[in-house]
């Protein structure tokens, strides 16, 4: 993909989350950190791969969300989301960018990026968050007709929804952006800015009359948005992959890369600063999720995949072996850890040089196979192993 951009400063005034250490406590869980559900099978089916892909035509731009059967590459049951005219989802000409994960999916332009990264395993987790957990919701940015705004809404099988415009009157100058769902699709998250020019954590239900809920503090920034734990909260933070348990979560920050770290208690912004008490995943370029209650599988720098501990003193798994294309980057893993789903292509060209999927082991010896879909393209981009 793209090199990353430089990442906006944070300002000295950002208020930082109060972040416990990565010690696992003894004794039951506690609420927030009770297991997170596995979705139902719905029609999407169960040991299935699920991908996003947008798709544009003359006259219309639509995302379709599919499921694939991952042992075979034959596709399965999907949904489409239409795309209103009024839905950011490219950077128009003469507009100022607007941070949406809809662009990671839909951008032409590789300068176009809003958020610091394009590596996969980044851009994975902030496009599954524009969905409900059973992808039935897709939550949105709104234009303003004059184009000094922005809103937040959802598209569903109904069309589109305002949030932001059933709120009353919320005026012309309006800044909602960084629009995901929580998790049980109840409410639309997002990051705006109060009238006095604070950065904020939000949230609208998208039921009722979809009043302003001001959830946390937040930073001007190109961070992406992400609702982890139950009850919900937003954090602002890249790379973010919850544990089985509910009761940690992956992230990079300058300064410490990969960590793995305690579910914030409350919403606000993860910095380096912020994570203190989190555990480095050392030798992780990036992580791709989880493989257990206590390990992380990684990209490493030299283009391959292992198995990092999660809990200390923890020793890596060994170096999987690469493809040889690469540019090989981890996309998700199956919900019983045992297998990951790859892309291939050489490095720094996803699109020219693509080369495929494969399912491959996060044991070393295990069976590299490749996907074999005439559907699945450059652009598809697989979300969720369910």
């Amino acid at each position: 993909m793209t090199p990353p951009r430089v990442r906006a400063a944070l300002g000295a005034a950002v208020a930082l989350l109060a972040l416990a250490g990565c010690t696992r406590p003894s004794g039951p869980p506690p609420e927030s950190a009770t297991p997170t559900p596995r979705p139902a099978a719905g029609p999407w089916g169960r040991d299935r791969v699920v991908s996003a892909e947008c798709l544009k035509g003359g006259r219309f731009v639509a995302v379709q969300v599919q499921a694939w059967d991952p042992d075979t590459g034959k596709p399965g049951a999907s949904r489409t989301f239409d795309v209103p005219a009024p839905v950011a989802f490219w950077q128009e000409p003469g507009r100022e960018a607007v941070p949406t994960p809809l662009f990671d999916l839909c951008r032409e332009n590789p300068d176009e990026a809003v958020y610091p990264s394009d590596a996969l395993e980044r851009v994975v987790p902030r496009v599954r968050a524009v969905f409900d957990r059973d992808f039935t919701r897709m939550a949105v940015v709104l234009r303003t007709p004059g184009g000094n705004g922005t809103h937040v809404g959802f598209v569903d099988e109904k069309g589109l929804t305002d949030l932001t415009a059933r709120d009353g009157h919320p005026g012309p100058g309006v800044r909602e952006q960084n629009a995901v769902f929580a998790p049980d699709g109840s409410r639309v998250w997002f990051t705006y800015e109060t009238a006095d020019g604070r950065h904020r954590i939000g949230s609208r239900a998208v039921s009722g009359t979809a009043a302003l809920r001001d959830e946390g503090p937040a930073a001007d920034t190109d961070l992406p948005l992400v609702v982890v734990g139950r009850p919900a909260r937003g954090v602002q933070a890249e790379m973010v992959h919850v544990s089985p348990d509910g009761g940690r979560m992956t992230a990079w920050t300058d300064g410490l890369g990969a960590v793995v770290l305690d579910v914030p208690g409350a919403s606000g912004v993860l910095t380096g600063a912020a994570a203190g008490g989190a555990r480095r995943l050392a030798g992780c370029l990036h992580a791709v999720g989880w493989v257990g209650p206590d390990g992380v599988l990684c990209r490493t720098r030299t283009g391959g995949f292992r198995t990092v501990g999660a809990v200390r003193d923890a020793d890596p798994g060994p170096v999987l072996p690469a493809s040889g294309a690469g540019g090989d980057e981890g996309l998700v893993v199956s919900p019983d850890g045992g297998r990951f789903l790859v892309v291939e292509h050489p490095p720094g060209d996803p699109y020219e040089g693509f080369r495929g999927f494969r399912v491959a082991g996060t044991a070393p010896g295990a069976p590299s196979v490749r996907l074999e879909s005439g559907a699945a393209n450059a652009k598809t981009l697989f979300l969720e192993w369910r």
